[in-house]
């Protein structure tokens, strides 16, 4: 039996808001120069594209000075400045509003500065609900509605609200209403339910985001955290087609287990949530809403079971994939899923982007979308950006790795390159990796980050197959006494994916150089798909370490640190080693 035929038993599920991987921080990196590149070169119009973006950026730790930023808000104080909301794009007006107030609450969560935007913003999206209960496209509300639309106003209300605008709870039961009635007899949720459209990926994931939030709000003190297992598809599909749900049915959810577990206890909620929590208590004291929490409970609870079913995240949703994303982003930080029926969807999703970036300038592109808002949609699932509003900030990445220090990416902290050093960078991008190696084995190669950062594109944008290939070259380069050779190999070992070289890596926890330390570390994160580790303290020791421990004892800090870290990847590796290897009994006793 070899290692990599018990590769499943290594890749259990993992936690969606805690570490990335190092390839996704770069994927991240890529989007934020182009939008920032976009903006420069005026690509990106005076309207929601320009709003999306730069809450992109922010979510992104882009600074809230940075130009772009600052623009969008002042295109908002213009749209917000007369007696009427006047929307970039006429006919996209409650898109527009509705990302308007989205980035203004994410700049000023408590409603300090921007508050009086933010009421007229509010006053204009309520304005534009229909008697049904829906918002759709300027002057077509007799059409029925728009999912998509709809969406898009519940969630810049729900921003507005989280920031102290008050109005009446009846814009959410309105809608509630409207979802449920315009549900589809399968369980999922169309664009225009009027039209007779199938349900759809983007449009379910919508809908149930949609009355998740509406939910929040006329519920706040109902359980709201699901809890869903894979189901046997072929069994559902014996089924036959699920009753029309609606306010009136009774039907059971189809296909899915859900069940909402307690409300959180107050010690496990974030401020933000335990704010927000407060604010909706207060707002719904003397409201009585006029849809029923079960009916809501089952029209969520049958669209998630039509997720169940059709859930997928390379193929199959339409001309919306990098959309999809974000709401599927959205759908399970609100319903604190770290799974989704068994699949790992952070982890899939962030693959999935990864790629099909554009190697050359770092942007996603949907037809209908266009490059900035598929970009900025992409941004915000790989930065989580819902679980950002809720007060779950993500953490980006262990710590130094080479794709967050100063290897591969520009780092802050160090001078702007040469012109002649960006030549020789940009040059050496167009290296085989092979060639690439080579010549970070010369021990009197200068340009070792200019090969660094050109290797670290190569294998994440065009040639991952060239460093898989180059395997016995990297082991020989973790041996290498430069401890920036060895910091480049751990970190190329872990894209190799071959779990032989787990071993070496665990070796590298205990080189007495915290750069080694930490690329070792992501990368046994990274190959075994354990973005978090095996425990809270599998991050780089610089986060862990009291940072007033100077000389001898912030030393013995470290040393601590390497020790701990190797003994629980050391022991957790002599629980799935390969056969070949279990009889080594006497080092298997030492580390246990």
């Amino acid at each position: 039996m070899t290692f990599c035929a018990c590769a499943s038993l290594i890749l259990p599920g993992t936690d969606t808001f805690g570490a990335e991987p190092p390839e996704f921080l770069n994927a991240v990196e890529e989007a934020k120069s182009y939008l920032l590149k976009a903006y420069d070169n005026k690509e990106i119009p005076d309207d929601g594209r320009m709003t999306i973006t730069a809450l992109a950026l922010l979510k992104a730790n882009v600074p809230r000075e940075n130009p772009v930023i600052s623009n969008a808000v002042r295109l908002i104080q213009s749209k917000t400045g007369g007696e009427k909301y006047k929307a970039g794009e006429a006919i996209k007006d409650v898109y527009e509003a509705g990302v308007d107030l989205m980035l203004l609450e994410a700049l000023d969560h408590e409603g300090l500065q921007y508050k009086p935007q933010m009421e007229v913003l509010v006053d204009y999206i309520i304005k534009r609900q229909a008697g049904n209960g829906a918002w759709d496209y300027t002057n077509k509300e007799a059409d029925g509605g728009d999912t998509s639309m709809s969406q898009y106003a519940l969630l810049g209300l729900w921003s507005a609200r989280k920031a102290g605008v008050v109005f009446s709870p009846e814009v959410w039961d309105k809608s509630a209403q409207w979802h449920l009635t315009t549900q589809q007899s399968d369980g999922g949720f169309t664009y225009h339910p009027y039209r007779g459209t199938p349900s759809s990926h983007t449009m379910t994931v919508a809908g149930i985001c949609n009355l998740m939030v509406i939910r929040r709000h006329l519920y706040p003190d109902a359980a709201g955290r699901w809890a869903n297992k894979a189901v046997d598809k072929k069994a559902e599909e014996d089924k036959g087609p699920a009753k029309k749900f609606g306010v009136l049915s009774s039907a059971p959810p189809e296909g899915l287990e859900t069940e909402a577990a307690e409300v959180e206890d107050a010690e496990s909620m974030s401020e933000i949530e335990k704010t927000e929590r407060e604010k909706a208590i207060e707002a719904i004291k003397e409201y009585k809403p006029r849809t029923p929490l079960s009916a809501i409970d089952k029209s969520i609870n049958a669209a998630m079971a039509w997720m169940s079913r059709k859930y997928s995240i390379a193929r199959g949703v339409g001309n919306y994939h990098l959309y999809y994303l974000y709401g599927i982003e959205r759908m399970c930080a609100l319903g604190n899923m770290k799974q989704f029926v068994g699949h790992d969807w952070y982890f899939e999703g962030g693959q999935r982007l990864v790629k099909i970036q554009n190697e050359e300038l770092g942007n996603w592109n949907e037809v209908i979308t266009g490059k900035a808002a598929a970009t900025s949609f992409g941004l915000m699932f790989l930065t989580k950006a819902t679980a950002q509003s809720l007060g779950k900030a993500p953490s980006f990445g262990l710590g130094a790795g080479l794709l967050t220090g100063a290897r591969g990416l520009k780092n802050p902290n160090e001078p702007e390159m040469t012109p002649e050093q960006q030549k020789i960078a940009e040059a050496k991008k167009e290296e085989p990796v092979d060639k690439l190696l080579a010549q970070l084995m010369n021990p009197k190669e200068p340009n070792i980050d200019a090969i660094t950062g050109a290797l670290v594109h190569n294998v994440n944008f065009k040639d991952r197959e060239g460093l898989i290939s180059q395997k016995e070259t990297l082991l020989r380069m973790a041996n290498d006494p430069r401890m920036e050779v060895k910091k480049i190999a751990m970190w190329a070992l872990g894209r190799t994916e071959d779990f032989d070289v787990i071993p070496v890596l665990i070796d590298g926890l205990l080189v007495e150089n915290v750069d080694v330390n930490t690329e070792a570390l992501l990368s046994l994160c990274f190959l075994t798909r354990k973005p978090n580790g095996l425990s809270d303290q599998d991050v780089s020791p610089d986060q862990l370490i009291d940072p007033t421990l100077k000389g001898e004892e912030r030393y013995q800090a470290v040393q601590n640190w390497r020790t701990e870290t190797y003994r629980r990847w050391k022991k957790w590796y002599f629980t799935i080693r390969p056969y070949s290897e279990r009889d080594d009994v006497e080092e298997a006793l030492k580390i246990k």
